[in-house]
Protein backbone atom coordinates (compact mmCIF):
# COMPACT_ATOMS: atom_id res chain seq x y z
CA UNK A 1 0.00 0.00 0.00
CA UNK A 2 1.69 3.59 -0.82
CA UNK A 3 1.36 6.57 0.97
CA UNK A 4 -1.70 7.90 -1.64
CA UNK A 5 -3.73 4.56 -0.68
CA UNK A 6 -2.95 4.89 2.72
CA UNK A 7 -4.58 8.31 3.01
CA UNK A 8 -7.70 6.90 1.80
CA UNK A 9 -7.95 3.84 4.28
CA UNK A 10 -9.03 6.43 7.38
CA UNK A 11 -11.44 7.92 4.95
CA UNK A 12 -13.23 4.72 4.34
CA UNK A 13 -13.15 4.25 8.19
CA UNK A 14 -14.64 6.85 9.17
CA UNK A 15 -17.28 7.09 6.92
CA UNK A 16 -17.83 3.77 8.27
CA UNK A 17 -18.00 4.51 11.67
CA UNK A 18 -20.06 7.53 10.74
CA UNK A 19 -23.01 5.00 9.28
CA UNK A 20 -22.71 2.22 11.83
CA UNK A 21 -22.38 3.61 15.23
CA UNK A 22 -18.53 2.58 15.66
CA UNK A 23 -17.13 4.74 18.68
CA UNK A 24 -18.47 8.11 17.48
CA UNK A 25 -22.34 9.01 17.02
CA UNK A 26 -23.71 8.27 13.91
CA UNK A 27 -23.92 11.19 10.94
CA UNK A 28 -24.74 10.30 7.61
CA UNK A 29 -23.60 13.46 6.29
CA UNK A 30 -20.31 13.37 7.47
CA UNK A 31 -19.99 9.70 6.08
CA UNK A 32 -20.76 11.51 2.82
CA UNK A 33 -18.16 13.95 3.39
CA UNK A 34 -15.66 11.57 4.19
CA UNK A 35 -16.75 9.12 1.14
CA UNK A 36 -16.42 11.83 -0.89
CA UNK A 37 -12.96 13.22 0.24
CA UNK A 38 -11.67 9.63 -0.75
CA UNK A 39 -13.54 9.07 -4.24
CA UNK A 40 -11.90 12.82 -5.24
CA UNK A 41 -8.38 11.04 -4.30
CA UNK A 42 -10.01 8.34 -6.34
CA UNK A 43 -11.05 10.54 -9.64
CA UNK A 44 -6.49 11.84 -9.31
CA UNK A 45 -5.98 7.91 -10.29
CA UNK A 46 -4.93 6.57 -6.59
CA UNK A 47 -6.06 3.03 -7.03
CA UNK A 48 -7.61 0.96 -3.90
CA UNK A 49 -9.94 -2.25 -3.92
CA UNK A 50 -12.64 -0.44 -1.72
CA UNK A 51 -13.98 1.75 -4.59
CA UNK A 52 -14.64 5.19 -2.98
CA UNK A 53 -16.47 5.47 -6.56
CA UNK A 54 -18.23 2.26 -6.18
CA UNK A 55 -19.82 3.98 -2.84
CA UNK A 56 -20.50 7.16 -4.14
CA UNK A 57 -22.89 5.94 -6.64
CA UNK A 58 -25.58 5.59 -3.94
CA UNK A 59 -24.96 8.93 -2.74
CA UNK A 60 -26.06 10.82 -5.65
CA UNK A 61 -28.53 8.38 -7.78
CA UNK A 62 -31.14 6.87 -5.42
CA UNK A 63 -31.10 3.41 -7.10
CA UNK A 64 -32.46 0.08 -5.30
CA UNK A 65 -30.02 -1.84 -7.67
CA UNK A 66 -27.33 -0.64 -5.82
CA UNK A 67 -26.93 -3.44 -3.15
CA UNK A 68 -23.69 -3.49 -2.80
CA UNK A 69 -24.19 0.04 -0.71
CA UNK A 70 -27.38 -1.04 0.88
CA UNK A 71 -26.37 0.88 4.18
CA UNK A 72 -25.42 4.14 2.34
CA UNK A 73 -29.25 3.76 0.67
CA UNK A 74 -30.57 3.15 4.29
CA UNK A 75 -28.81 6.58 5.17
CA UNK A 76 -29.99 8.35 1.85
CA UNK A 77 -33.55 6.97 2.70
CA UNK A 78 -33.90 8.03 6.39
CA UNK A 79 -31.74 11.30 6.57
CA UNK A 80 -32.54 12.65 2.71
CA UNK A 81 -29.01 13.37 0.91
CA UNK A 82 -29.66 15.90 -1.63
CA UNK A 83 -29.80 14.08 -5.09
CA UNK A 84 -27.71 15.78 -7.24
CA UNK A 85 -27.60 13.94 -11.01
CA UNK A 86 -25.26 16.26 -12.45
CA UNK A 87 -22.84 14.93 -9.60
CA UNK A 88 -24.14 11.34 -10.38
CA UNK A 89 -22.94 11.42 -13.84
CA UNK A 90 -19.90 12.88 -12.77
CA UNK A 91 -18.96 10.21 -10.78
CA UNK A 92 -20.81 7.62 -12.56
CA UNK A 93 -18.09 8.68 -15.54
CA UNK A 94 -15.25 8.19 -13.49
CA UNK A 95 -16.44 4.87 -12.34
CA UNK A 96 -16.89 3.86 -15.97
CA UNK A 97 -13.44 4.69 -17.49
CA UNK A 98 -12.35 2.53 -14.89
CA UNK A 99 -14.17 -0.41 -16.37
CA UNK A 100 -17.06 -0.50 -13.76
CA UNK A 101 -19.61 -2.60 -15.46
CA UNK A 102 -22.22 -0.78 -13.20
CA UNK A 103 -21.63 2.57 -13.62
CA UNK A 104 -21.21 1.75 -17.29
CA UNK A 105 -24.85 0.70 -17.35
CA UNK A 106 -26.22 3.72 -15.18
CA UNK A 107 -24.30 5.94 -17.92
CA UNK A 108 -26.40 4.00 -20.54
CA UNK A 109 -29.60 4.82 -18.10
CA UNK A 110 -28.68 8.85 -17.52
CA UNK A 111 -28.07 9.25 -21.23
CA UNK A 112 -31.42 7.97 -22.27
CA UNK A 113 -33.51 9.71 -19.84
CA UNK A 114 -32.01 12.97 -19.78
CA UNK A 115 -30.82 12.53 -15.68
CA UNK A 116 -27.35 14.44 -15.27
CA UNK A 117 -26.80 15.20 -19.08
CA UNK A 118 -28.21 16.34 -22.19
CA UNK A 119 -30.62 13.17 -23.39
CA UNK A 120 -28.29 11.16 -26.16
CA UNK A 121 -29.46 7.64 -27.35
CA UNK A 122 -26.39 7.11 -29.28
CA UNK A 123 -24.40 7.62 -25.94
CA UNK A 124 -26.74 5.28 -24.53
CA UNK A 125 -26.47 2.25 -26.62
CA UNK A 126 -22.37 2.89 -26.60
CA UNK A 127 -22.46 2.68 -22.57
CA UNK A 128 -25.32 -0.15 -22.43
CA UNK A 129 -23.24 -1.69 -24.99
CA UNK A 130 -19.95 -1.71 -23.13
CA UNK A 131 -21.55 -2.87 -20.25
CA UNK A 132 -23.70 -5.73 -22.55
CA UNK A 133 -20.35 -7.03 -23.48
CA UNK A 134 -19.68 -7.55 -19.82
CA UNK A 135 -22.46 -9.34 -19.56
CA UNK A 136 -24.59 -7.10 -17.81
CA UNK A 137 -28.56 -8.75 -18.24
CA UNK A 138 -30.14 -4.73 -17.33
CA UNK A 139 -27.75 -3.28 -19.98
CA UNK A 140 -28.50 -6.03 -22.60
CA UNK A 141 -32.41 -5.48 -21.81
CA UNK A 142 -31.85 -1.90 -22.26
CA UNK A 143 -30.49 -2.18 -25.72
CA UNK A 144 -32.94 -4.80 -26.82
CA UNK A 145 -35.37 -1.95 -26.06
CA UNK A 146 -33.47 0.56 -27.54
CA UNK A 147 -33.69 -0.88 -30.65
CA UNK A 148 -36.75 -2.17 -30.98
CA UNK A 149 -38.97 -0.04 -29.36
CA UNK A 150 -37.62 3.84 -28.86
CA UNK A 151 -35.34 3.97 -31.82
CA UNK A 152 -34.39 7.71 -31.98
CA UNK A 153 -31.82 9.78 -33.62
CA UNK A 154 -28.20 7.45 -33.95
CA UNK A 155 -30.34 4.33 -33.14
CA UNK A 156 -31.61 2.51 -35.94
CA UNK A 157 -34.54 0.06 -35.66
CA UNK A 158 -33.05 -3.51 -36.09
CA UNK A 159 -35.30 -6.26 -34.66
CA UNK A 160 -32.69 -8.88 -35.02
CA UNK A 161 -30.29 -6.70 -32.99
CA UNK A 162 -32.99 -6.57 -30.48
CA UNK A 163 -33.53 -10.11 -30.30
CA UNK A 164 -29.74 -10.98 -29.96
CA UNK A 165 -29.69 -8.49 -26.95
CA UNK A 166 -32.70 -10.00 -25.17
CA UNK A 167 -32.09 -13.53 -25.75
CA UNK A 168 -28.67 -12.82 -23.78
CA UNK A 169 -30.24 -11.02 -21.13
CA UNK A 170 -33.18 -14.14 -20.80
CA UNK A 171 -29.96 -16.87 -21.11
CA UNK A 172 -28.92 -14.77 -17.44
CA UNK A 173 -32.75 -15.07 -16.15
CA UNK A 174 -34.01 -11.51 -16.77
CA UNK A 175 -37.82 -12.07 -16.84
CA UNK A 176 -38.74 -9.08 -19.23
CA UNK A 177 -36.11 -9.82 -21.72
CA UNK A 178 -37.39 -13.85 -21.47
CA UNK A 179 -40.85 -12.11 -22.36
CA UNK A 180 -39.79 -10.20 -24.82
CA UNK A 181 -37.59 -13.16 -26.20
CA UNK A 182 -41.40 -15.31 -26.34
CA UNK A 183 -43.26 -12.48 -28.20
CA UNK A 184 -40.60 -12.23 -30.96
CA UNK A 185 -41.09 -15.41 -31.22
CA UNK A 186 -44.79 -15.79 -31.47
CA UNK A 187 -44.61 -12.74 -34.01
CA UNK A 188 -41.86 -13.78 -35.49
CA UNK A 189 -40.09 -10.52 -35.33
CA UNK A 190 -36.48 -10.45 -35.84
CA UNK A 191 -36.44 -14.62 -35.94
CA UNK A 192 -38.53 -17.15 -37.54
CA UNK A 193 -41.77 -17.46 -35.59
CA UNK A 194 -41.96 -20.64 -33.68
CA UNK A 195 -44.68 -21.15 -31.04
CA UNK A 196 -42.98 -23.73 -28.97
CA UNK A 197 -40.12 -21.60 -28.47
CA UNK A 198 -42.30 -18.69 -27.70
CA UNK A 199 -44.60 -20.96 -25.04
CA UNK A 200 -41.01 -22.12 -23.50
CA UNK A 201 -39.78 -18.44 -23.00
CA UNK A 202 -43.52 -17.37 -21.40
CA UNK A 203 -43.32 -19.90 -19.09
CA UNK A 204 -40.12 -19.08 -17.80
CA UNK A 205 -40.92 -15.74 -17.43
CA UNK A 206 -44.19 -16.52 -15.51
CA UNK A 207 -41.78 -18.97 -12.75
CA UNK A 208 -40.23 -15.16 -12.70
CA UNK A 209 -43.73 -13.87 -11.59
CA UNK A 210 -43.83 -11.95 -14.52
CA UNK A 211 -47.53 -11.16 -14.91
CA UNK A 212 -48.09 -11.12 -18.40
CA UNK A 213 -46.20 -14.06 -19.34
CA UNK A 214 -49.46 -16.90 -18.05
CA UNK A 215 -52.10 -15.08 -20.23
CA UNK A 216 -49.83 -15.53 -23.60
CA UNK A 217 -48.80 -19.23 -22.51
CA UNK A 218 -52.62 -19.44 -22.64
CA UNK A 219 -53.32 -17.72 -25.74
CA UNK A 220 -51.03 -19.49 -27.45
CA UNK A 221 -52.14 -22.97 -26.71
CA UNK A 222 -54.83 -22.49 -28.36
CA UNK A 223 -53.20 -22.55 -31.43
CA UNK A 224 -50.89 -25.59 -30.32
CA UNK A 225 -51.17 -29.39 -30.34
CA UNK A 226 -50.95 -31.37 -27.01
CA UNK A 227 -47.49 -32.40 -28.34
CA UNK A 228 -46.27 -28.93 -29.38
CA UNK A 229 -47.47 -27.83 -25.79
CA UNK A 230 -45.42 -30.60 -24.02
CA UNK A 231 -42.38 -30.18 -26.08
CA UNK A 232 -42.40 -26.24 -24.74
CA UNK A 233 -42.88 -27.45 -21.16
CA UNK A 234 -40.10 -29.71 -21.68
CA UNK A 235 -37.45 -27.03 -23.04
CA UNK A 236 -38.41 -24.56 -20.50
CA UNK A 237 -37.56 -27.62 -17.69
CA UNK A 238 -34.60 -28.30 -19.23
CA UNK A 239 -33.70 -24.72 -19.15
CA UNK A 240 -34.35 -24.57 -15.48
CA UNK A 241 -32.10 -27.92 -15.17
CA UNK A 242 -29.41 -26.57 -16.48
CA UNK A 243 -29.45 -22.71 -14.63
CA UNK A 244 -30.19 -23.95 -10.87
CA UNK A 245 -28.66 -21.16 -9.88
CA UNK A 246 -30.87 -18.83 -10.91
CA UNK A 247 -33.94 -21.11 -10.46
CA UNK A 248 -33.35 -21.03 -6.45
CA UNK A 249 -32.55 -17.41 -6.57
CA UNK A 250 -36.45 -16.65 -7.41
CA UNK A 251 -38.30 -19.42 -5.06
Amino acid sequence: MNKEQEKIVPRFTDADMHFNYLAIPRDPYAAVRWWISAAERMARGVAWQDSAVGRMKAIQWHSPQDYASSALMDAIQFHSTPQDYEAAFKWYSIAAKQGEVYAEYILGEMHTHGCGTPQDYAAAVRWFTSAAEKGHPSAQFKLGCLYEYETKEGVPQDSKVAFKWWSLAAEQGHDEAMYCVGWMHELGVGVTEDYVAAVKWYTLADSFDNGSSYLSVERLAEKMTPAQIEEAKSLADDWRKKHPTIERSVK
